[in-house]
Order: structure tokens, then C-alpha cells, then sequence
């Protein structure tokens, strides 16, 4: 008997738990194009309680809520005007919003996850964070959290500029106790945004448990999130977060998150400039920003929606 096909999403999460895909943020994507998959180590990953109850949780990856200066940096930011049509149709289409220490605790067991869950999250932490984004946060009542880097604070996002990106100030500790205040959840995205996978294990180490020191120092709080830097991990920063006590750590692979899926290397979904509501709708339905994973046949539909109801769901290899 023939087994089953892995339908595209799962297939896709199942190459980067093995480490065939690599994680990096294609907004920080600065090698030549027949370079931008690398193979990465076999990680060693402790995935969580296994869950056939079909709940889930898209969690949205921003980076800057604002106009475009360069044509480089167009596709991730999103437009002011944009980004509170999406925050509105959330609450609009009955999606529940809830902030990474929620999700944390659903997939430590420990606490439950309302149905149509969405997380919203930023990484890099620029100022237009509290300038901009946190007033329409705060309009729609929506929780978030931001990955912020920790040896940067008040700087600039030297590490975009050789991609093309132009000069944007990161958010300082005023700006940190601003959105620790307004409820907005802050985690580490590294101590100054260096690619975990090509420094060795002493940085890596410094990088992972320093920041952490250092923004639990900022903002008097506990720090229990992670944002790896350009999306790529390898075995020993993925070792450095755990043993740096972090709860969760998110990537950039594309998906949904599930009970069951390890806390450490968490799937998210990009938003990007061209999204317009029907697009974004779409992504965050599907818990997918590939239109590749698109079911195109009648079988692969009922499938996926077996898979989201719970009655299927392949299990990756051991």
C-alpha cells in the first residue's frame, strides 16, 4: 500500500525539523540567490505534548510598520493604513488575539488556547513600533510582542544596510518601558542581530544569554522569548536557548503552530507589503504566507481540512 503524501505545509515543517530548509528572514537575506538554501544541522528538538484536538495558532511576523524608503526594503514594511485594516478585521472576523506568553503556556500544557488564536509579533523592535504600530494596537484592544535586540538599544539597524535597506532607529529603554507598560510583550532577538550560524559557540552563547540579561536589566521583567536572528539556527544556538531558559523561541518557517510542535523552533507567518485584505485573509485562514500551500485539488482540500480539524495530522519521522 502506497503511503500518503505529506501535504505541502506539514512536508515543509517536517524539512525544517530536520534541518533541511534554512531558516533565515528573507528580509535580512544578503547571500546571492543560488545560495539561499543552506543545509543546517540534524537538530536534536524536544517537540511537546502531542494535541489531536485541531487547535492552532498563526502567529504574524511584522518587521516595520511604516512607508518603504528604499525598494529593497518595500516588501516588509507595511503601510500604516494597511496594517489597521488587518488589526480591524481580526477582531472584526472573530479571531482571537493572545500574546506569546499564552501561547507558551498552551504548548507547556499548562493553560488552554482560545479557537481562531493569533499572535502578532515584530522583530527587530525600530521605532515605529511605539510611533506607529502601538497606537492602533492599542485601538483594537490586540496584544503583541516584539523581539527586540539588546545591544542595539537607541541604534540603528546597521546589519540591513548592506542589503539596501535605509537607516531606521531602534526602539531605546524608554521606548521598552513604553510598550512593557502598554502590555506588549518583549522578548530577545539576539544582542546585536548576528547570524547564530556562522559565529562560534561563544558568541553564540553571549548572544543568546546576555541579551537576555540585558533587557531583563532594561525593563525589570522577565525576558522568556526568542527571535532567532535571520531565521537560521543551529544545533548549539538552538542548545544555547534552551539552556538559557527561554520558553519559546520563534524562526521564519512557514506555518501554524500546533501542540505538539516544539516550543524552541516555532513556525510564523510573514505579512508583507503587497498583502491586501483578501491576501491576508487568506494567510491568516490557512496559517500559510506561501500561496504554494494552497490546496489545488478536491482531495488535497480534505485533507487540510481533516488535518485542521484534528482527524489527520502525519507525524514526523524519529
Amino acid at each position: 500500500m502506497r503511503p500518503p503524501r505529506w501535504p505541502r505545509a506539514t512536508a515543509h515543517r517536517r524539512s525544517v525539523a530536520l534541518g533541511t530548509t534554512a531558516w533565515r528572514c528573507s528580509c535580512c537575506r544578503t547571500t546571492p540567490p543560488n545560495r539561499r538554501r543552506v543545509r543546517n544541522e540534524h537538530l536534536r528538538v524536544t517537540p511537546g505534548p502531542a494535541d489531536r484536538s485541531g487547535r492552532r495558532c498563526v502567529v504574524l511576523m511584522y518587521h516595520v510598520i511604516g512607508m518603504p524608503a528604499t525598494e529593497a526594503e518595500r516588501q516588509w514594511c507595511c503601510e500604516p493604513e494597511r496594517f489597521h485594516e488587518q488589526m480591524r478585521w481580526l477582531r472584526e472576523s472573530g479571531h482571537v488575539p493572545v500574546n506569546m506568553d499564552t501561547v507558551a503556556a498552551w504548548l507547556d500544557g499548562r493553560g488552554g488556547l482560545p479557537q481562531n488564536a493569533v499572535c502578532v509579533t515584530f522583530d527587530d523592535g525600530t521605532r515605529c513600533l511605539r510611533e506607529t504600530a502601538l497606537p492602533i494596537l492599542r485601538e483594537f484592544d490586540m496584544p503583541a510582542t516584539a523581539y527586540i535586540v539588546a545591544g542595539l538599544l537607541g541604534a540603528d539597524n546597521d546589519w540591513l544596510h548592506a542589503a539596501g535597506w535605509s537607516r531606521r532607529t531602534l526602539l531605546d529603554a524608554v521606548d521598552l518601558r513604553a510598550l512593557r507598560d502598554s502590555a506588549v510583550t518583549l522578548g530577545s532577538h539576539s544582542l546585536t542581530h548576528v547570524d547564530l550560524s556562522r559565529v562560534d559557540n561563544d558568541a553564540i552563547r553571549r548572544e543568546v544569554a546576555d541579551s537576555r540579561a540585558r533587557l531583563e536589566d532594561t525593563l525589570g521583567t522577565a525576558v522568556e522569548h526568542f527571535a532567532y536572528p535571520f531565521g537560521r539556527v543551529r544545533q548549539y544556538a538552538y542548545d544555547a536557548v534552551r539552556e538559557a531558559g527561554y520558553r519559546t523561541a520563534a524562526t521564519v518557517a512557514d506555518g501554524a503552530v500546533r501542540r505538539g510542535d516544539d516550543p524552541l523552533l516555532l513556525s510564523r507567518v510573514e505579512v508583507y507589503n503587497w498583502d491586501d485584505l483578501k491576501r491576508f485573509s487568506r494567510k491568516v485562514r490557512w496559517g500559510a504566507a506561501d500561496p504554494e500551500l494552497r490546496p489545488r485539488s478536491l482531495k488535497r482540500v480534505a485533507r487540510r481540512l481533516l488535518q485542521f480539524g484534528g482527524l489527520y495530522r502525519p507525524r514526523l519521522p524519529t
